[in-house]
């Protein structure tokens, strides 16, 4: 946890981060990101989201894509 230096599960401290944000934001769609960051979390963080996607035969390119498409404002 680089706010106190202990050593913590990634998504103990990135959920711990969700808590605090949720207390300051005024952004209307900061629950869907949190949703979003969950689902993500549940399946196995960033490492997860990789390895299922190049599993089911994605390259780079459409990892990125679909990345970029998810964080795109509209």
């Amino acid at each position: 946890d680089p706010a106190d230096g202990s050593r913590r599960p990634i998504a103990e401290v990135v959920r711990g981060d969700l808590e605090r944000l949720a207390q300051k934001t005024t952004d209307p769609d900061f629950g869907l990101a949190v949703r979003m960051i969950e689902q993500l979390l549940a399946g196995g963080g960033q490492s997860g989201w990789l390895k299922s996607h190049m599993d089911a035969g994605s390259g780079m390119n459409d990892i990125a894509r679909y990345a970029s498409e998810q964080f795109e404002h509209k």
